[in-house]
């Protein structure tokens, strides 16, 4: 998320200089991957309790379907404007399910992507589309997709020093 839809995510969280993690933009190509997921348009202002409530939905569900959880969940930013935000989150599955409600199954594409590791809080995330964006920019890269990869976060530690996050921004 990016732009002044992010900063209004982050109200009332003050942001500190970023700690010592490394600022620094590789590309890398994601592969193509089947996803068990929720769509929603949200209020930007509580799409934290929006993801945590989605992931733990999609966990359950996958189990059910007998699906296993391939990879780390992400999200996907679709459109924000001022008060909403288009928003998708992801958990990678060995196969297709069965769709039910909200639980959609699809194959998300992969590709070329600039990707950014944030070590550290959830505060040093807006620094770090800052960074990205600025890398985009002088690199001529227009960017068609964000993605967030929850990498270890408050389900792994409570140590918010601990969490890792990637942005990924598709080329």
């Amino acid at each position: 998320i990016t732009g002044r839809g992010f900063t209004k995510l982050n109200r009332g969280i003050k942001i500190r200089r970023a700690r010592s993690f490394a600022m620094s933009v590789e590309v890398k190509t994601v592969p193509d991957a089947v996803v068990s997921s929720i769509r929603k348009k949200h209020d930007s202002d509580s799409l934290g309790a929006l993801i945590s409530s989605s992931a733990i939905s999609l966990m359950v569900y996958a189990k059910e379907q007998g699906a296993e959880i391939t990879g780390r969940g992400f999200t996907i930013y679709h459109s924000q404007d001022e008060d909403t935000t288009d928003i998708e989150v992801c958990l990678p599955v060995n196969k297709q399910g069965t769709e039910r409600g909200d639980i959609h199954f699809r194959e998300v594409k992969g590709g070329k992507f600039a990707s950014l590791l944030i070590k550290g809080s959830y505060e040093n995330v807006e620094p770090g589309h800052e960074t990205v964006k600025k890398w985009c920019a002088e690199n001529n890269h227009k960017v068609t997709e964000v993605r967030v990869v929850y990498i270890k976060g408050p389900q792994e530690t409570k140590d918010s020093s601990q969490f890792e996050t990637e942005l990924l921004y598709l080329l």
